[in-house]
Parts: structure tokens; sequence; C-alpha cells
């Protein structure tokens, strides 16, 4: 297996954690309650503002869904650019930059992800950051 495969699954995976954040962030947008502790908690995320630079208010749920879309946005941009990286063929001392520029961000992202994300969100960056690191112990075929 050449290193441009695992780099371009890096990329794929990225992609599929975007749609996933992206599709549990709107998710979040219709969240019901099903006990009354639940309720007051989703009443105070949609209803408390917390008042930002003494000229904006904005609601836990508004900072939250803004945070997730962009993440998911983030992520499809890095997923983008890693295929398109992956299919490139450039010179290889490029090519070895960009993997590790990836095995680093993400290295850090899963280290945040084991502190304080859920395990699911865990693996999935622990799956892409894997690729980076299989792409760059791996030889390119376009040395």
């Amino acid at each position: 297996m050449h290193s441009e495969l695992f780099y371009k699954i890096g990329g794929a995976l990225q992609f599929l954690t975007a749609i996933i954040f992206g599709v549990i962030t709107l998710d979040f947008l219709y969240l019901a309650a099903d006990n009354p502790s639940a309720e007051k908690l989703l009443e105070l995320t949609h209803l408390y503002k917390w008042d930002r630079f003494e000229i904006y208010l904005q609601s836990n749920q508004e900072l939250l869904t803004g945070l997730g879309i962009g993440y998911s946005v983030f992520l499809l941009f890095a997923s983008f650019t890693n295929v398109l990286i992956g299919r490139s063929g450039m010179p290889l001392g490029q090519y070895r930059s960009f993997v590790l520029i990836n095995i680093v961000t993400w290295g850090l992202m899963v280290i945040v992800n084991f502190k304080y994300f859920i395990p699911p969100s865990t693996v999935l960056h622990s799956l892409f950051f894997l690729a980076f690191v299989l792409a760059f112990f791996t030889k390119p075929k376009f040395q």
C-alpha cells in the first residue's frame, strides 16, 4: 500500500466526521427533553443570554451551534484539501510536510477528544490520525 492511499483514507474519514458533526449539531437544535431536569437544562441553554463585549447577547445554544457548524466546515475544508494533496503527486518534501502538519494537528485533537468529547468522536478522530501516521511511515508511489 502506498502512502497516498492512507492520506486519502484520512481525508475521507474527515469528510465522514464533518457530516456526522453537522447532523448532530443540527439535531441538537430540535432536541426534546424526556424528564424535568433535562427540560430545565435545555430551557437555560436556549434562553439564558451571555453579555459578550457589552453589545452582543448570545445564548449558549447559539454559541454551541456556531461552534459545531464552524468545526464541520473546517473538517470539510481539511478533507477536500487532503484528498487533493493525496492525488497531486507533489514533490516528496512538500508532501511529507503536509503529512506532518496533519499528524500534529489531529494528534492534538485526539488528546483534546480524550479529555472533553464523547467516545465516538474520539474514535473517529483517532482513525484519521492513524491514517496520517500510516501515510507518513509508508512509501509514496511518486518518489
